[in-house]
């Protein structure tokens, strides 16, 4: 056989490879495992105060179930927790290896932009999903002694998802552009805070650039999945939000492969 027809490493196996080096690099430093043991601890204690107010001030929250008033209201919190999280989780994971140079050795590899850019992605993925695993523990320790509303409770866990897959794209992109770590996060960061503050008001009165700024805004269709709807709008925007960011960024890794080094 021709050797230039010979198979080279599939695809797959290579994203798969390149995604348990990253996720067993992440599992190995004690700053993540530091900030799993934190982010569980403040959310626990958020928990605990919308439940004890729940219970504390029932007038307040007359008509709503235990699900819409605490746990929709939990996951929210968790939302917010991921986006501070997210860009400092992931601005070492690209450009670090810029940095000291360990990416040149990548990239001299037989493997495309597409294999390095999704292994990374779905090693960050691992350990986000990690984190909102554990700290989906806390409200489901309530179906224990009251009856909870599974449909809106994975409709909030589908939105966090949702949310992180978009963070992670963001994070990422922005790692491959600076090398500098810091100016990574904050690069990432004011991105995700303006799609997040994007929203304007859609009311009757509303503009067109109203209009435009509310379906821009990440809060919005964040929020429509903690209120236990499952909006194809939604899915569809944190799904090309993504996308985006993922493409950007492995056309950026692409293009190191000219630069000489």
């Amino acid at each position: 056989m021709n050797k230039h027809l010979s198979p080279a490493p599939g695809i797959r196996t290579m994203i798969f490879d390149i995604a348990k080096f990253e996720l067993t690099r992440v599992f190995r430093s004690p700053g993540n495992w530091l900030i799993l043991a934190l982010c569980q601890f403040l959310l626990a204690l958020i928990f605990y105060n919308l439940l004890s107010k729940y219970l504390s001030q029932p007038a307040l929250f007359e008509g709503r179930g235990i699900t819409d008033a605490v746990i929709a209201g939990y996951y929210r919190s968790t939302g917010l927790f991921f986006i501070l999280m997210t860009p400092f989780f992931t601005m070492r994971m690209v450009g670090e290896e810029i940095k000291t140079g360990a990416f040149k050795l990548l990239l001299s590899a037989p493997i495309s932009a597409i294999q390095i850019l999704v292994g990374k992605y779905f090693a960050a993925l691992g350990f986000m999903a990690c984190l909102l695993f554990i700290v989906s523990l806390v409200p489901f320790s309530l179906s224990i002694g009251t009856g909870l509303d599974y449909g809106h409770i994975l409709t909030c866990i589908a939105g966090n998802l949702a949310l992180i897959f978009c963070l992670v794209s963001i994070g990422l992109f922005f790692s491959s552009i600076f090398t500098q770590q810091y100016l990574a996060a904050i690069a990432a960061f004011t991105i995700i805070m303006l799609l997040w503050t994007a929203h304007s008001g859609a009311g009757p009165d509303a503009t067109t650039i109203d209009l435009i700024f509310h379906s821009l805004s990440m809060s919005n269709h964040f929020t429509r999945f903690t209120e236990g709807v499952l909006s194809s709008m939604s899915i569809t925007y944190f799904s090309l939000v993504t996308l985006a960011f993922l493409v950007a960024g492995m056309w950026k890794i692409h293009s190191m492969r000219s630069i000489d080094w």
